[in-house]
């Protein structure tokens, strides 16, 4: 089952890959192996869980849900709050913040659909990363969870692309949420230029040209060397990085490469000035780059936002939560309990800065 679900969406990448550079008519006549739909498990063909969803902001999703892989429940404090990991990861990257804030909260970490082991959602031979399939199922599933959990208006954390889907949950059900909190997940991926917004079609090619190529056109031990390498990026502590590798790699690489593509496709700055749900963005302010490259393109992403605070974590790689555990707690404390946070920029000065030096116009 597994095996065939990775192929399946390994050839709809391809596929896409080819009609972004030369035409979807030609590319899909071109493809010599057609996708081949995914069964959905049979907790995902419940009649109990739906068969035709209405997106706000997209097309519907016109399948059973893919349900998440799990949900891990800890916590004893009176506030309610979702964490939803980013790309390839399990709820375990949130253990520590559970343990550290086991009285603070009542905290329930998800594993997303496809992510190690479990069945991602239905593909369709006409689908691909730009039906954004995926980020629609995990949206809807994480909103389907506040209401069988009957959860009162928890707050929901994401990490990378977990704060991309938090900030479009906050969006698209602002009644259901108290408050958002995006670590390390932008509104939409900023180019060379961080003040220039990609068009739909850079950001396609930008999937053409580096995710692919890293990803589906390499051997399984140059992918896995990658992996590595990509890990060291992301967090401090070696071994944490190694942790984090193994942790991806009990993903399918066409379901990584997959989630990558839909979370480069996510543009929603232009909907971020209707923002009610009060909004926290922790923007990490790397060791390997200067400040004010982290401030460019914060500001940028963000101009214009409503409800929102922007706060910088100075040193600190994307995991947080690992680097600097102390301060995130504190910052998400103090936000919840709508506090002011030291050192954070609210809404209406987030503004974009311009940079001591010239960027360059290619990466």
């Amino acid at each position: 089952m597994r095996a065939a679900i990775g192929r399946a969406f390994k050839s709809a990448i391809i596929i896409s890959a080819l009609a972004a550079l030369s035409g979807h008519a030609a590319a899909r006549q071109a493809a010599t192996t057609p996708a081949t739909p995914a069964q959905p498990s049979p907790a995902a063909s419940s009649p109990a869980t739906t068969s035709a969803i209405e997106h706000p902001r997209g097309p519907g999703l016109d399948r059973p849900l893919a349900p998440l892989a799990h949900v891990e429940v800890r916590g004893k404090g009176p506030v309610p709050m979702i964490l939803v990991p980013g790309i390839a990861c399990d709820w375990t990257v949130w253990e520590s913040f559970m343990q550290r804030n086991d009285a603070r909260y009542r905290m329930y970490a998800v594993t997303l659909p496809g992510v190690g082991e479990s069945d991602p959602p239905e593909l369709r031979e006409d689908e691909s990363w730009d039906s954004m399939i995926l980020t629609l199922n995990a949206e809807r599933v994480l909103a389907r969870l506040v209401s069988d959990l009957a959860l009162d208006r928890p707050v929901i954390v994401g990490h990378g692309y977990g704060g991309q889907l938090a900030m479009r949950l906050a969006l698209d059900y602002p009644t259901k949420f108290r408050a958002a909190v995006s670590i390390d997940g932008m509104t939409r991926m900023p180019g060379p230029d961080p003040r220039v917004r990609s068009s739909l079609e850079s950001r396609k090619q930008t999937i053409t040209q580096r995710i692919l190529p890293n990803t589906l056109e390499v051997d399984d031990e140059t992918f896995k060397s990658l992996q590595f390498k990509a890990t060291l990026s992301l967090v401090t502590d070696d071994h944490r990085a190694r942790d984090l590798a193994l942790m991806f790699n009990r993903t399918d690489r066409g379901m990584i490469t997959f989630y990558s593509c839909e979370s480069a496709l996510i543009d929603i700055s232009d909907r971020m000035s209707g923002m009610k749900v009060p909004l926290l963005c922790v923007a990490p302010v790397s060791p390997d780059q200067p400040r004010w490259r982290s401030e460019a393109v914060w500001a940028a992403t963000l101009a214009g936002s409503a409800s929102t605070t922007l706060v910088y974590i100075e040193p600190s790689r994307s995991f947080v939560m690992d680097d600097q555990p102390d301060a995130l707690d504190g910052f998400i404390d103090l936000f919840v309990r709508g506090e002011n946070i030291p050192g954070s920029v609210r809404s209406a000065d987030i503004r974009p800065v311009a940079p001591p030096v010239p960027i360059p116009t290619q990466p």
